[in-house]
């Protein structure tokens, strides 16, 4: 009797061993799968800013293509931006054996200036949606003389001279944002700052050039 009484309180004490060693082990899997998602997330995050510097050098060609003029009017007005929208499509996306891919903008011919890709296009997409925000940097021009019909002030910030023939300097400097915008949730146009601010993987100065 008392060596049964005994091995029932061992067999109880195992019991609550394997409790202990059940509840340490979901408390560490826990701790893991928390570590694995935060990796995960910055993997993600390092990708996603690698991709933006790439296309920094894809919006630079799409810069010198255009007149000064053009880039002018696209950011003269320091309350306004420009929006390009940079995705990466199949080149052959219905052989799905064949994994050659080409960056498209919305500058390219055939495409919708300013506007993100259509259904049609979204069919060939791989991967997110890149958004690049054009604004002029005001802060690089505090100090210079940008309206040649008013040489004697200096400019304080505000909108530039209309024409830009009107406009002393000869660059121009612009402020660039590159936004990752996912496939279910594309924003039009500047979007607003929140979502932004959430979204802003790139944030660079390019100077177009007369």
């Amino acid at each position: 009797m008392k060596i049964l009484n005994s091995l029932k309180k061992k067999a109880a004490f195992t019991l609550i061993e394997v409790l202990i060693a059940i509840s340490i082990l979901a408390v560490s899997l826990t701790a893991l799968v928390t570590i694995l998602s935060a990796i995960s997330t910055k993997v993600a995050d390092v990708r996603a800013q690698s991709k933006a510097v790439s296309l920094v050098a894809d919006l630079e060609v799409i810069l010198k293509t255009k007149s000064f003029d053009e880039v002018y009017s696209w950011v003269r007005n320091d309350r306004q931006a420009y929006v390009i929208y940079f995705w990466d499509e199949y080149l052959n996306w219905e052989q799905a054996d064949d994994p050659s891919i080409v960056t498209i903008s919305s500058e390219d011919k055939g495409k919708r200036r300013g506007a993100p890709p259509t259904a049609d296009d979204l069919k060939r997409k791989k991967g997110d949606v890149y958004r690049a925000i054009l604004r002029l940097n005001t802060n690089a021009l505090v100090g210079r003389h940008v309206n040649i019909d008013s040489r004697e002030e200096s400019y304080s910030g505000g909108s530039l001279p209309e024409s830009p023939d009107k406009y002393g300097e000869a660059y121009l400097p612009i402020s660039v944002d590159f936004l990752i915008d996912p496939t279910d949730d594309i924003v039009f146009g500047v979007g607003d700052e929140e979502k932004n601010d959430q979204r802003r993987v790139y944030t660079g100065l390019t100077i177009k050039m007369r």
